[in-house]
Formats: C-alpha cells, structure tokens, sequence
C-alpha cells in the first residue's frame, strides 16, 4: 500500500500501524532478561528437533488463558466474548523463537 501510494495522485493520505518491532535486545529486555532469552532460544531448538524428527509441530498456547495469565491483553485473546474466535487457532510454534533473536 505504502508504494501504490507513492505512485499515483488517487491515494491522497495513508496510515501505517506497526504493532511490534522486535529486535534481539527488546526481545531480551522484555522476556525474562538473559536467562530467559537463554530459555527461549532451547525451547526453540528443542521444538526444531522434534520436528526434524517427527514432522510435526509443536504448538502451544499463543496466550495461556486470563485465569492463569496476568499479563494485559489476556483476557482479549481468550475470552469467546472478546476475540477469542474460531478463525484464531491461540497457538504458537516455539521453534519461531529463534528468529525473535537474529
């Protein structure tokens, strides 16, 4: 969209909204510090070596449910009355840490 808007006079104005701009040192900082970074990069490669192995993967809770996760946006993730809908799966790959990292 950014480029179609550079190149005509019919697109007059447009907003960009990035949600997350992850970098190995916001990751860190905001994931549990060093040993937790540590943690997720072995989640990761152990969930890579499953799948090598098995060829499936491992998918967890993207969002663990509000009754058991304090963190902000719980509730809106899990919650049927919320977003919580079929289309959204609320799983997560671990093996996808790594590249939070690189």
């Amino acid at each position: 969209m950014a480029t179609a808007a550079t190149k005509t006079d019919l697109i007059k104005s447009l907003a960009l909204i990035a949600p997350a701009l992850p970098s190995p040192s916001t990751v860190t900082e905001h994931l549990g510090g060093v040993d937790g970074a540590t943690a997720l990069r072995d989640a990761a490669r152990g969930a890579h070596r499953a799948y090598e192995a098995t060829g499936t993967e491992l998918l967890v809770p993207a969002v663990p449910p509000a009754a058991e996760n304090p963190e902000p946006g719980a509730d809106y993730y899990t919650n049927p009355d919320r977003d919580n809908v079929p289309e959204w799966g609320n799983t997560f790959n671990p093996a996808s840490w790594l590249t939070w990292f690189e």
